[in-house]
């Protein structure tokens, strides 16, 4: 199909959704005054698969087939932003509008009408939407959450409130970029300084669950993992990521299958699937090495926490792991 041609794929994982591809089928006039200032590429998060629609080219190739009128592009394209805000509130998180033009869609021109179509049921817009009343009624405005719709319900559903579930996965407040004045100098508003997170004493993980706590003074603080710990031949695996760097340790991988992880003067060098690893270049075997699963990559945890000079424990009864 030939709207098809101009998605750029940036992550291939899932089904294409129909609801933005066919919303844009009309998108910017191409003589059109009332249109010439319209961001034609949109951003969206369709089931795991992100992906760009350039509205431009779809608009050429629709109305060079008759198509469209050019009198009703203005009224088709406000209509395809509406299409793709209402699937996102239709089947929130498995699709998510994520940027028009390159800026999060809560901070371009379109944001008013977008949110009607999120927080009303009917067109009339009179009735509310199932989102009115629960943390996604602020959560959905926020624009470090573009993205993260999975993680996002995981703790809404866990019965997190709207300023804990940002403060476990936001980011700053997510600003407009400097403009130029009329000489091309960047205006710019001072700045503070970046607040730096404490880091945690202690880490509780559950096996089989993204949800954990950071311990900090005696204090449990709730935070999430990107994908749960499992166990393989007998060891737990733990993502590469959101564990033992939180603990200090910093990562690199070289983007194959190499992964050296450092912290103070202990080193622990892993390659993927493979069972050899070394502990400042002491070589060791591996019950189960480094792995793959899901798109994440798991390491043995207690091998490298202990190799870092980390404490494990295991508690059976309740599958938890404490790492400090």
């Amino acid at each position: 199909m030939k709207l098809f041609k101009n998605m750029k794929k940036i992550a291939a994982v899932g089904v294409l959704s129909f609801g933005l591809i066919l919303g844009m089928f009309t998108g910017q006039a191409l003589a059109c005054d009332k249109c010439k200032d319209l961001h034609t590429v949109v951003k969206v998060n369709d089931n795991g698969l992100v992906y760009e629609v350039d509205v431009w080219e779809n608009i050429k190739w629709a109305e060079s087939k008759g198509y469209i009128k050019e009198e009703d592009v203005f009224k088709e394209f406000e209509n395809s932003l509406r299409g793709a805000a209402s699937e996102m509130a239709t089947v929130y998180p498995k699709y998510e509008l994520l940027e028009i033009d390159g800026k999060p869609w809560q901070l371009t021109p379109y944001a008013e009408m977008l949110k009607k179509e999120l927080f009303y049921a009917d067109k009339q817009y009179t009735e509310p939407s199932k989102w009115v009343g629960t943390p996604m009624e602020e959560l959905f405005l926020d624009p470090s959450l573009n993205g993260k719709g999975k993680e996002v319900i995981a703790l809404v559903e866990a019965g997190k409130t709207a300023a804990e579930i940002k403060a476990l996965l936001g980011k700053p407040e997510v600003k407009e970029p400097p403009v130029q004045d009329n000489q091309g100098k960047i205006e710019t508003e001072p700045q503070e300084p970046a607040v730096t997170e404490a880091r945690p004493d202690s880490l509780v993980l559950t096996v089989g669950k993204k949800e954990y706590s950071e311990v900090k003074d005696g204090l449990s603080r709730p935070a999430l993992l990107d994908t749960e710990p499992i166990v393989l031949n007998g060891v737990t695996l733990v993502p590469l990521r959101g564990v033992v760097d939180k603990l200090g340790a910093e990562i690199t991988w070289d983007g194959g299958t190499k992964i050296e992880v450092v912290k103070g003067d202990k080193k622990v060098n892993l390659t993927l699937n493979s069972d050899k690893a070394f502990v400042n270049d002491q070589e060791y075997t591996l019950a189960s090495p480094a792995v793959v699963r899901g798109g994440r990559t798991l390491i043995p945890l207690r091998f490298v926490s202990e190799g870092l000079g980390l404490t494990v424990n295991w508690d059976s009864k309740t599958q938890s792991i404490i790492i400090r």
